[in-house]
């Protein structure tokens, strides 16, 4: 091995022994029970709790936080009344009157509407935003467009942050009507919501968005462990040809210590001194790599 492959592997060896070490998480409930449905998983789970009309005990009370808090949003000119909150609807995979589907539709009568589409992995399908906006309808509903003011009609965009960027011309929505939200925002708004719950809803209900907003963190966030796991792919790529060289040197080494080693011993034994007293014989033989040990 030369002087200068020696370095960097020793310098490769150094980098390694500075990242932290970090073991793998364990599974959230939906990676272990998964199918390939993450995306329909979060989407049920979401409006599973925003829906009033849903057995979790917490009636409009999510709901309104998170209109709440969309109302609150500098991006979104949005807003609705309390007083309305009964009024209010939410309904999944709602069809269009030109046969799309987007992941949800929230309104109220025909004062405003929200509609949803929700992604984690995968990609905006073609022209899917824009259909959703050009369509006359949500038949699924039996809402007409045109029946609802133009300033009350809304376009959320709900997906990871780093799926989309600050320049709406690099990255979805295609359709410029739909604002985009993150899932950390959802997780947040969840968790402000709990904290300020003081225990006035069902434990099990309140387990489980708990359970969520950590699946939530825990898969779009990335961990200490996924972080030690890019550096040290990092590492391999900067060092690639001297591990090569290395792994090419004790192949050769190797392949010609197996051709060799059988000889090699036969020559040992031959050679060996047999040392024989009363209580143990003692066989002497050196094996060792051609070239070595002479």
């Amino acid at each position: 091995m030369t002087d200068s492959l020696r370095r960097r592997l020793a310098g490769f060896k150094s980098d390694l022994d500075l990242l932290p070490e970090a073991e793998e998480p364990p599974s959230t409930v939906l990676q272990i029970i998964r199918n390939n449905q993450q995306e329909q998983d979060w989407q049920r789970l979401f409006f599973h709790y925003l829906s009033p009309d849903e057995s979790h005990g917490l009636g409009h009370a999510l709901l309104e936080h998170i209109l709440s808090a969309l109302a609150d949003r500098e991006d979104l000119e949005f807003s609705f009344s309390r007083f309305d909150l009964a009024e209010v609807q939410l309904e999944r995979e709602v069809k269009t009157s030109n046969g799309r589907f987007p992941d949800a539709v929230v309104w109220a009568s025909e004062d405003w509407f929200i509609c949803w589409e929700l992604k984690i992995g995968a990609t905006e399908a073609e022209d899917q935003t824009c259909d959703y906006v050009d369509a006359d309808s949500f038949v699924g509903i039996g809402l007409s467009k045109e029946d609802v003011p133009d300033d009350d009609q809304h376009y959320l965009y709900l997906a990871p942050e780093n799926s989309y960027s600050s320049d709406p011309d690099e990255s979805p929505p295609e359709a410029k009507e739909f604002v985009p939200i993150s899932w950390k925002w959802v997780a947040d708004e969840i968790q402000t919501f709990l904290a300020d719950s003081h225990g006035e809803y069902p434990t099990r209900t309140t387990t489980q968005l708990e359970t969520f907003v950590g699946t939530i963190q825990s898969e779009l966030t990335m961990t200490q462990y996924q972080e030690t796991q890019e550096e040290q792919a990092a590492l391999y790529i900067e060092y690639f040809n001297e591990i090569s060289a290395a792994e090419q040197a004790f192949e050769n080494e190797w392949k010609g210590f197996t051709n060799s080693w059988g000889i090699e011993l036969a020559q040992s034994l031959d050679a060996a001194t047999i040392i024989d007293d009363s209580r143990v014989r003692w066989v002497y033989f050196c094996l060792a790599p051609r070239g070595r040990g002479k």
